[in-house]
């Protein structure tokens, strides 16, 4: 597997996949931390689809013009032999994305929904962790958060699993991805976190020791943007 990434636009490599394929050319355009691009990058890594990544810079906001809704993150698809360049925004939308050009949404329609299912509670709880980190009192958020929301939030995931994974065959998909997105978020801000979830502790630390997954998780100069006080 090849990782390097596009630290700027001045340099450009294949952040996950095989460096061989070049039709057509992904680029993802975020800022060099962990927060709505994580997804994205696990479901591009696990399906083997390469990405480059334009980590931009904070004082950069040069994409806004271009963007389609003057945000991040997007991705740029370019195509040999096709002159347009597409533009896909919307973070979830580009995971879906890649999930189902990758084969790995689902393969039946109910697949593609749980998978949906997934990528949809866990992003409420995303929701929820920035919410609390953009609290005028993070730390008594956080803390509220941790003890009485997240336990809840947590038990109820453990319910869906079927076997090892959240499917009865145990194949990886994006739903799984998602969980394991949100979870590597929880983790990082209370290690201890899925102490009371045994099920989803043993899925996230084996997910953790995929290279597909340490891929993503240890890219260099990379941070964690949620924090806990």
């Amino acid at each position: 597997m090849c990782i390097r990434d596009r630290v700027s636009t001045q340099s450009t490599g294949f952040l996950f996949g095989n460096p061989e394929m070049t039709t057509p050319e992904y680029t993802l355009y975020y800022w060099p931390i962990k927060a709505r691009n994580s997804l994205i990058q696990y479901t591009a890594s696990w399906a083997g689809i390469p990405l480059n990544w334009d980590r931009t810079a904070d004082e950069d906001y040069s994409w806004k013009p271009w963007t389609p809704f003057g945000e991040l993150p997007v991705i740029t698809i370019k195509t040999p032999g096709v002159e347009k360049v597409e533009v896909l925004s919307q973070s979830l939308a580009i995971a879906r994305y890649f999930a189902k050009i990758g084969g790995i949404f689902g393969d039946n329609a109910f697949e593609e929904a749980r998978s949906d299912e997934l990528i949809q509670a866990w992003d409420d709880v995303f929701v929820l962790v920035a919410k609390a980190h953009y609290s005028d009192n993070r730390k008594a958020t956080m803390d509220s958060f941790f003890s009485e929301t997240c336990p809840k939030k947590l038990k109820q995931f453990e319910n869906l699993f079927r076997g090892e994974t959240f499917f009865v065959d145990g194949k990886i998909r994006v739903g799984d991805l998602a969980v394991f997105s949100g979870l590597d978020v929880l983790v990082a801000l209370q290690p201890n976190v899925l102490d009371e979830t045994p099920k989803l502790k043993a899925f996230f630390e084996k997910l953790a020791a995929e290279p597909r997954i340490k891929a993503v998780r240890e890219l260099q100069g990379v941070d964690n943007y949620f924090l806990r006080q």
